[in-house]
């Protein structure tokens, strides 16, 4: 798959843990294999509505993937999984009590032969997959139609042309008999060979390593029925296991892919989210986040009869700052008024934004009047400190002017109103010579001196 993660340890773990108990198990039955058991009514079909629904799930999933990301690969592996969903019907109508007690088409022989297309058709999908180039386009509705041409003519083949084939099912109990007993060995090469064109790929993939799990699934089905010699034997019960398993692991792999790519799209939308609320320059939050968060505080502050206070500061004789010095200087002095601000700032309400251009704003929640003039005079005080030089400044160095307003706020009145109240306040300020808050009533005016 393309851009696909690097495939963990713990995931090469698994698949070969798995990959080894599918072999343990296939070499501890063997001896047992052909042990009959009791026929369970309704088993076989169960097991195949299950096939049909998992396989048209899965040919579903991946035509999908195919289409979205132009990946002909995807197509093509699809297209071997809808053949299994689409055989398995026949293959049901052919055996007796798949869908009723007698076959409704052909004989007990040709479910037989069915199973041998159904396996053998798996086989040539996967080498067909490994060989196939992503520059040759594959067509999900062409792969629909081949395969149900080639599940029709398979299906013609077990019951028209069964005189011509070899005996598969001997006194309608032992399975691949004469002829017939080549044909799982034969199976088993197809599988093999696919199996082995997977493995010797140079970049492996997670899809690629659970198709070879799927792979070696159904070599433990293949050898199993094969060995079992007979419907309901113990080997033949336990095949069924092998070949829900071939079809199981794609799920588990399409459905990991899937929340992987979910997890990894929710991680790029969180970040998009933050960088699209996320001042490019100073790394505060911009005017889009502040404009969000002035209307709910404001509404909370409403609701609770709280007061709210709300600082707008706006740096002196900025345009003359970045005329004398460049705006790469000018860049570096509001990050360091950013900092400050940002450094000042306790209570995890509080928040501070960028306004835009050389403005800035603190929203103060739940605040009386008098700890935001404090925290006004203290960033004054942090600015004499800093002494940015500023020759442009009648203050020698760079400075702030700050409107201040701390409001309790009526239910349905409008935050507009406080936003305008505040920026009447700034522009006061900087009338009256700037570098010093100007407050609301609430507050007397604070005056800071150079």
């Amino acid at each position: 798959m393309p851009g696909e993660p690097v495939i963990g340890r713990e995931h090469y773990l698994f698949c070969g843990t798995l990959i080894a108990l599918i072999v343990g198990a296939g070499a501890l039955l063997t001896p047992i294999a052909n042990r009959p058991l009791i026929p369970i009514p309704g088993y076989m079909s169960a097991f195949g509505a299950f096939m049909v629904v998992i396989n048209l799930l899965l040919a579903a999933l991946l035509f999908s993937r195919g289409v979205i990301e132009a990946e002909s690969s995807a197509v093509r592996l699809g297209a071997t999984y809808f053949f299994i969903a689409v055989i398995f019907v026949p293959l049901m109508a052919a055996f007796p009590g798949g869908f009723v007690t007698e076959p409704l088409i052909g004989t007990h022989v040709s479910s037989v032969w069915l199973w041998a297309f159904w396996h053998a058709g798996l086989g040539l999908g996967i080498i067909r997959y490994a060989l196939g180039r992503e520059a040759t386009k594959a067509s999900v509705p062409r792969s629909i139609l081949g395969a149900i041409l080639i599940v029709t003519l398979l299906t013609l083949v077990a019951t028209r042309g069964l005189p011509w084939l070899p005996a598969m099912l001997a006194d309608g109990h032992t399975l691949f008999t004469g002829f017939g007993a080549f044909v799982p060995p034969a199976i088993l090469a197809t599988l093999g060979v696919a199996l082995a064109l997977l493995i010797s790929r140079r970049q492996p993939s997670r899809e690629r390593l659970w198709l070879i799990v799927a792979l070696v699934a159904a070599c433990f089905d293949v050898w199993l029925t094969y060995r079992g010699t007979a419907r309901f034997s113990v080997g033949w019960y336990v095949a069924k296991l092998g070949s829900l398993l071939t079809s199981l692991s794609m799920l588990v792999s399409l459905m990991y892919d899937v929340t992987a790519l979910r997890h990894r799209v929710l991680l790029a939308n969180a970040m998009l989210l933050e960088l699209a609320h996320r001042d490019g320059l100073t790394g505060l939050p911009n005017r889009r986040l502040f404009d969000q968060t002035i209307l709910a505080e404001w509404r909370r502050a409403a609701s609770k009869r709280e007061p709210i206070s709300l600082m707008m500061i706006d740096v002196d004789f900025f345009k003359a700052y970045n005329d004398r010095y460049g705006h790469l200087r000018g860049d570096d002095c509001l990050r360091q008024i950013a900092d400050a601000l940002q450094g000042m700032i306790r209570c995890p309400g509080d928040r501070v934004a960028r306004f835009g251009g050389e403005e800035f704003v603190i929203i103060l929640p739940g605040t009386a009047a008098v700890g935001p003039v404090e925290l006004a005079a203290s960033l004054h005080a942090k600015l004499r400190m800093l002494a940015i030089p500023h020759q442009g400044s009648p203050f020698g160095h760079v400075t702030v002017s700050i409107g201040l307003v701390t409001m309790v706020p009526e239910p349905g009145s409008r935050h507009e109103d406080f936003l305008e109240l505040a920026d009447a306040r700034l522009y006061r300020a900087k009338q009256r010579g700037r570098n010093q808050t100007e407050a609301d009533a609430v507050s007397d005016p604070v005056a800071v001196s150079a």
